[in-house]
């Protein structure tokens, strides 16, 4: 959580804003010392029923499942001998939630078991919750139109297929600076 609010990720409630108008996430550590990349993570369980009987997820709208099926992704894989793949850092926590939806993200927090209770709003999208996925893609899309000025879905298809696909060839100066690249 510490992370979180480094990055701007959540903020911290003053004792005088009200924290009763809302929904707090159930949280915890994962602590994986083997991970080469995330030793400790933090999971929040938006499936966690309230005492009204419903979660977060059973609240939130989740969409229509917009991306390819499992089937088309490996079928397009074996078309081109070339493949490539890509991950994107913290990808969810880079979409800002609405200030009036933030309220529903609150977590309590604190550093040490001697330290007072926090309360913490989230400000981006948040892992655990139904609509993630679904809000990323959204978002993505929306975002890659107005870089490119376009607004067919036929395109938006065409450019999520780019970052999935495969290619038949490759520029050699592009290929060598891949290979440096992965070295590094």
């Amino acid at each position: 959580m510490a992370e979180y609010i480094r990055l701007g990720h959540c903020r911290v409630l003053s004792d005088v804003e009200d924290s009763s108008d809302g929904y707090f996430l159930p949280h915890h550590a994962i602590l994986k010392p083997s991970s080469s990349t995330t030793k400790l993570r933090t999971v929040f369980d938006a499936s966690a029923k309230t005492s009204s009987g419903l979660s977060l997820n059973d609240a939130l709208m989740v969409g229509p499942t917009i991306q390819d099926s499992l089937a088309d992704i490996c079928l397009r894989f074996r078309i081109h001998p070339i493949v490539f793949t890509g991950d994107i850092s913290k990808m969810y926590r880079m979409i800002t939630v609405a200030p009036d939806q933030t309220k529903f993200q609150r977590v309590f927090w604190r550093e040490d078991p001697s330290a007072p209770l926090k309360i913490l709003e989230l400000t981006t999208v948040t892992y655990g919750t139904a609509s993630l996925r679904r809000t990323w893609q959204h978002e993505h899309y929306i975002n890659w139109l107005r870089t490119k000025g376009m607004h067919t879905p036929g395109q938006r298809r065409y450019w999520l297929r780019i970052f999935t696909s495969t290619m038949s060839c490759l520029d050699p100066t592009v290929w060598k600076r891949l290979l440096q690249y992965a070295r590094s």
